[in-house]
């Protein structure tokens, strides 16, 4: 396992995305899961694992990017893209920002929002000077192919679209997501070429670099859902629901009662006591804690509000903060909600 105290870790968000395969005007990384944006899920996810250096590439065209990337993590440096060519020169406009850092670079993607922090630590202390986060699929069709070679290394990766017949029979894809040396990838992200079937500058060629060089790379194997990646509206949908499903086994693992949890839908920041039960088709908007031993009956909309130790809330309650009433809840202002505590500024729907 690395250790961030021994070993030093930078990552590396990739935010470049426009949200063109989206039909929106809003840059892709700014659409919300859970109640959060897609970068703000990065964000976490790379604070978690406690880096010295933070990056956020993003593109010329996205100061809205930018200025969230800054409001959220005010310590992260902001990189620049001036056009758009591939995930490979993403990367090497991080590397003014990475200037005499010694260690490990991860770099995440603000579009892949649903990777474990334990996951992405096994993958930045794999062996070798490059190591690629990859998963099994039955259907690998678009997804990269990680090749791997004899002694079970990674050998290379390729592109959907320059696989031989043999290549695409594999399984074993790629999630985009990677940890490599930063000596090496100074070396490394300077020499890419766009010289493949959409003339773009390719991250994954790296390990072809540093295979050239007689470097050990690595594969790490997650489960799929880790490695979802957003790239249109019926994506967010899936990724959304993947991570209602893991949010909701957690609960219950966490000892939460659910009567139908597939009905329950829960925010990136919901926190949850034990002994708690929760009845069908309960929404918790951000902000919400719940404390030990509280029923939430059916059809409840929570939001930004702290509930207390044996509260009992009836049927279509709503507690709402400063925000307000939240629209399209038929019920949200009826029922009663007895002794919560609540945030700041808070009040009680009548």
């Amino acid at each position: 396992m690395f250790d961030v105290s021994r070993n030093p870790l930078a990552v590396v968000i990739l935010a470049g995305g426009t949200g063109g395969r989206m039909n929106s005007k809003r840059p892709k990384p700014l659409h919300k899961l859970a109640g959060a944006s897609l970068l703000q899920h990065a964000l976490r996810t790379a604070k978690a694992l406690l880096p010295q250096r933070r990056v956020v590439v993003v593109g010329a065209d996205a100061p809205d990017v930018a200025a969230m990337a800054r409001r959220l993590d005010p310590e992260a440096q902001i990189a620049v893209q001036p056009r758009s060519c591939g995930t490979g020169n993403a990367a090497l406009c991080a590397l003014p920002a990475l200037t005499g850092f010694q260690g490990r670079v991860l770099v995440l993607y603000a579009d892949t929002p649903l990777t474990r922090p334990e996951t992405l630590k096994k993958l930045v202390g794999a062996p070798g000077v490059v190591a690629a986060l990859g998963f099994e699929t039955p259907c690998p069709f678009r997804y990269g192919r990680l090749i791997l070679n004899d002694s079970g290394g990674l050998e290379r990766i390729v592109e959907s679209g320059d696989a031989t017949e043999a290549e695409a029979a594999v399984t074993l894809c790629n999630s985009g997501v990677m940890a490599f040396d930063a000596e090496g990838a100074r070396r490394w992200l300077p020499a890419l070429t766009d010289d493949n079937c959409r003339n773009e500058y390719f991250l994954t060629d790296v390990v072809a670099l540093a295979r050239s060089e007689g470097g050990a790379c690595a594969v790490v194997v997650c489960d799929a859902d880790e490695a979802l990646g957003v790239n249109s509206r019926a994506e967010l949908a899936a990724a959304e629901a993947a991570f209602q499903r893991r949010a909701r086994y957690q609960a219950m693992e966490n000892g939460v009662t659910m009567a139908a949890p597939e009905t329950v839908y829960f925010s990136y920041d919901t926190r949850l006591g034990r002994d708690v039960t929760i009845g069908p088709h309960v929404v918790f908007a951000p902000g919400v804690t719940v404390r030990d031993e509280v029923e939430i009956t059916a059809f409840a909309c929570l939001a930004d509000c702290v509930i207390q130790r044996g509260t009992r809330i009836k049927p279509f309650a709503g507690l709402q903060g400063d925000a307000g009433n939240l629209p399209g809840w038929p019920g949200i202002d009826q029922g009663e909600i007895r002794n919560p505590i609540h945030r700041p500024g808070a009040h009680r729907s009548s």
